[in-house]
């Protein structure tokens, strides 16, 4: 079983829980960005939301696929 954390904006929020919470194959988690579109992602958010967790427990992390920076 891997362990996820997706990262996302508001807006997007809702439609990605409703995609994973009926998926169990898989430990996934979700954390909100302080922004409405996952697009406007800033690293330093990124950056912040990692610093709050503890990153060793996850296999992948994900950001949305419009972020405008490199990782």
């Amino acid at each position: 079983m891997i362990n996820i954390l997706i990262i996302t904006g508001q807006n997007s929020y809702g439609i990605i829980e409703k995609i994973v919470y009926p998926y169990d194959k898989h430990n996934i988690d979700i954390k909100i960005a302080p922004v409405s579109v996952s697009a406007f992602i800033s690293e330093q958010m990124v950056d912040k939301i990692i610093a709050s967790i503890n990153k060793d427990n996850y296999d992948l992390i994900l950001l949305p696929g419009f972020v405008q920076w490199d990782t």
